[in-house]
């Protein structure tokens, strides 16, 4: 029985070392991003909350979230986003692209998780997300109207009908 329990110890420790080894990995391969603890438990874990001292966003998620909100009507992929702040210098980001491309798509999920933007396109293979500010969602969306009125249409020469009839009005207005 002691023997079972000692192979226990020695598998977790492999396991911590395991973790630790991949940790140093992270951080070498992406030197910019802040890794924290997440410390494991149930439902009564602060895993998920805030730490004491430390901001809810990170500085390159408040970097893509002011780029976003400086205009709002443009729709944003994690490329463009990239190109942005590498060539307005709000942040730096890793050296290596994909690297770059990984922490801003991040950053974009977890702004998006929290409210900040919304994904106006779930993209798919090589068609990337894109992403807007909350700030043109707030705006009221304009009413389609149809040019001529599709209700008494029941076969294709009432459709003739109804754009001549809309071009008579229109040509009368004009007259008066």
């Amino acid at each position: 029985m002691s023997e079972t329990f000692l192979d226990l110890i020695q598998i977790a420790e492999k396991e911590i070392r395991r973790d630790a080894e991949d940790l140093a990995r992270l951080k070498k391969r992406y030197p910019d991003y802040d890794f924290v603890r997440v410390a494991n438990g149930g439902s009564g874990s602060k895993a998920n909350e805030p730490q004491p001292g430390r901001p809810e966003l990170s500085g390159l998620e408040m970097a893509i979230l002011d780029l976003i909100d400086s205009s709002p009507e443009r729709e944003w992929t994690s490329r463009s986003v990239a190109t942005e702040i590498r060539s307005g210098g709000a942040f730096r980001l890793p050296e290596r692209d994909d690297a770059g491309m990984n922490a801003v798509a991040a950053a974009l999920i977890s702004l998006k998780e929290g409210g900040n933007i919304i994904r106006i396109y779930e993209g798919r293979g090589r068609d990337p997300h894109r992403y807007t500010s909350t700030k043109q969602a707030s705006r009221a969306p304009q009413a389609i109207e149809p040019k001529i009125d599709l209700a008494h249409i029941s076969k294709p020469g009432d459709v003739l009908k109804a754009i001549l009839a809309k071009k008579q009005e229109e040509e009368t207005e004009k007259e008066d």
